[in-house]
């Protein structure tokens, strides 16, 4: 899943920030989200449920999208954040659930369906959540004033998270239709 990956991912965003920026700000972004990837590491590590995980990767993706904004645009971003991390959190999931069971590997949605042929059998269950993150996402971006990427993000959010959990879906055996 993705901590092992997390010492490798801080010592390198560590040299990046020493290395191009003396910037106050982004160094204490730097630490900021270095503390809540050791919070979602240490969730990890205790087994924590699906849910609690999401909204910690949701907290650091918030944390990086309302950098350097203020006020309601920094809500705004902390929102987006919050959804598109926990949707990239649950797509991780899902994606990787026959690798982690065949490898013997945590993944929150094995410890709650314990194969992935009955994580499969929840996929109705699974997709209702995908549907809220993505519809949460959406409603962030709605707030934002338009411009030059507005549309580009309103794809990625209406069409691109729908076709990733398609995608998903399809490889798992899950379901045909979807409601994204």
């Amino acid at each position: 899943f993705l901590s092992p990956f997390l010492p490798l991912a801080i010592l390198y965003l560590k040299r990046k920030i020493k290395k191009f920026s003396r910037d106050k700000e982004t160094k204490e972004l730097f630490f900021e989200i270095s503390a809540r990837l050791d919070d979602f590491s240490a969730l990890e590590g205790k087994g924590a449920d699906t849910d609690s995980l999401c909204e910690s990767f949701g907290k650091v993706m918030g944390k990086l999208l309302s950098f350097g904004l203020e006020g309601n645009a920094k809500k705004i971003g902390e929102a987006l954040g919050s959804a598109v991390g926990g949707f990239l959190y649950l797509a991780d999931a899902v994606d990787d659930c026959e690798k982690d069971y065949k490898k013997n590997h945590f993944n929150p949605l094995l410890n709650e369906y314990k194969t992935p042929l009955e994580i499969a059998s929840h996929a109705v269950q699974i997709d209702v959540v995908f549907a809220s993150f993505a519809k949460d996402a959406n409603l962030a971006l709605s707030l934002l004033p338009e411009n030059p990427y507005s549309r580009i993000n309103e794809n990625i959010v209406t069409k691109g998270l729908g076709k990733e959990v398609f995608r998903i879906f399809t490889r798992l055996g899950g379901k045909d239709e979807r409601s994204l």
